[in-house]
């Protein structure tokens, strides 16, 4: 440590590497034998570039949310959002509504909350998800169910990973 203590270059902190003794002293911190207990006075231009950025604040997570999206032509008002989430599922009303929407088959088994299982009709891949004025490209499974209309949602789930 006595090698920092009284290093003062005007170099690019990659040639200072180089040196030998600095080189040799950056080799023994990193292996651990030498000693870091000696205060290290570093210039404002080094400050700037190892300063910690002012971080966001950690926010919960939201849970479900509804918004608007656009898939292809159909609007969708209140598509149900789970950033947590980790596949998008589409009502197959709502993949028919779709013109030109081509469905692949899959073998996938998605198993729900409550342990039961159930089989997609297919994979909707590199769909175009409208939220506000951004485009988002996303995979839907397909899978059968009773009117999503009539319960008040439009069936769609979509995790929403920006």
């Amino acid at each position: 440590m006595k090698i920092l203590g009284k290093l003062e270059i005007n170099l690019p902190f990659l040639q200072a590497l180089k040196l030998p003794p600095f080189s040799r002293f950056i080799k023994e911190f990193i292996a651990g034998k030498a000693k870091s207990d000696v205060k290290i006075v570093i210039g404002e231009n080094v400050y700037s570039v190892i300063q910690k950025r002012k971080l966001p604040l950690k926010r919960t997570d939201p849970g479900m949310f509804t918004l608007p999206i656009t898939i292809g032509s159909v609007k969708i008002k209140h598509a149900m959002c789970d950033l947590g989430a980790s596949i998008n599922v589409l009502p197959l009303s709502v993949y028919q509504r779709l013109i030109g929407a081509r469905m692949v088959d899959t073998k996938v088994v998605i198993q729900l909350a409550d342990r039961s299982c159930i089989h997609p009709e297919g994979v909707l891949e590199n769909v175009i998800v409208k939220v506000h004025d951004f485009l988002y490209p996303a995979d839907f499974h397909m899978i059968k169910m009773i009117d999503p209309e009539s319960a008040g949602s439009s069936g769609v789930y979509w995790e929403g990973r920006f």
